[in-house]
């Protein structure tokens, strides 16, 4: 749910894809799209009540102001491997990988100080949670 999905689904919905639930944690028993998409609060919930088999996960941008876009996919690549190799769910991990993709293109070339490392490892602990020692390692 959220705008930027409920933009993409209406889209699918209008090509004719058959989309059978949403998953916002805290909304379950909810609908959205004009009442024709119910909202579950776990995948598994949803899975359980539809028969689901596939998914999508809609993850916003980091809001960035774009100087040059060289990196921007290895650095997506590597937050979102990172998120895998700590064992964090997909959404989690398309967070990091969105938030190192979107640090690299604000500047030019494919470097970050070490200043730069030190602001994305805090950002890095919120989005993996404060309990994961492995965003210690991360810069």
């Amino acid at each position: 749910t959220g705008r930027e999905a409920g933009f993409h689904c209406r889209d699918m919905l209008n090509y004719g894809t058959q989309i059978v639930a949403g998953v916002t944690p805290g909304k379950g028993g909810s609908w959205v799209l004009d009442e024709k998409v119910p909202v579950f609060d776990s995948m598994k919930q949803a899975v359980e009540a539809t028969g689901a088999n596939t998914s999508i996960v809609f993850v916003p941008a980091h809001q960035a102001t774009v100087v040059d876009t060289t990196g921007a996919g290895d650095f997506f690549a590597a937050g979102f491997l990172y998120g895998l190799a700590c064992g964090a769910e997909l959404s989690r991990c398309l967070q990091l990988g969105a938030l190192l993709g979107g640090a690299v293109v604000q500047k030019m070339g494919t470097s970050l100080s070490a200043s730069e490392w030190a602001c994305l490892q805090q950002e890095v602990r919120r989005i993996l949670g404060t309990n994961q020692a492995e965003a210690d390692y991360f810069g």
